[in-house]
């Protein structure tokens, strides 16, 4: 494949994955009232849903945001009730923050939705197309993972 070629591959999985997230995820988001979350704020609900609670410094690193915008941001989500701050048991100095459990069950609803809305999708596609949808999905999440690796590893960088 030449490069004009690749960069117009990569230019249609970047429009396709833009149109899927709009599709499952967007369209979901909209069942949550707007003035109870912004987009900055559902990022750090959806980052603390993936990985678990999470030392403010560390969620500013992910979104490479500053601490002075992370942690107001924190407050608020705190004082909605979405998140609570504890502190950490290994550094004084720093809290842990976490979804509470209602929020964790109002993304758990919104994954259950957005897995029916495939499921939909799915019935479309002959076996032979959804077979093959699944094996290009997982190539891509395969290089997905080696760039999230790649990033973690640069910012921890291993001392030989």
């Amino acid at each position: 494949m030449d490069t004009v070629d690749r960069v117009a591959f990569v230019e249609r999985l970047a429009s396709a994955a833009e149109f899927l997230n709009r599709q499952f995820y967007s369209v979901r988001m909209g069942a949550t009232d707007e003035s109870v979350v912004s987009v900055a704020q559902v990022n750090v609900l959806m980052l603390l849903e993936h990985r678990g609670p999470m030392k403010m410094t560390d969620v500013g690193l992910v979104l490479m945001r500053t601490i002075s915008t992370v942690s107001p941001m924190m407050d608020r989500l705190e004082e909605k009730g979405l998140i609570v701050k504890r502190p950490h048991p290994n550094d004084r100095r720093a809290l842990l923050c976490e979804l509470t459990p209602a929020w964790q069950d109002a993304i758990n609803e919104f994954w259950h939705l957005s897995r029916e809305r495939m499921s939909m999708v799915a019935d479309q596609m002959t076996d032979e197309q959804l077979e093959a949808a699944v094996v290009s999905i997982e190539t891509v999440l395969a290089a997905e993972v080696q760039v999230e690796q790649a990033r973690a590893d640069m910012e921890h960088p291993s001392t030989p």
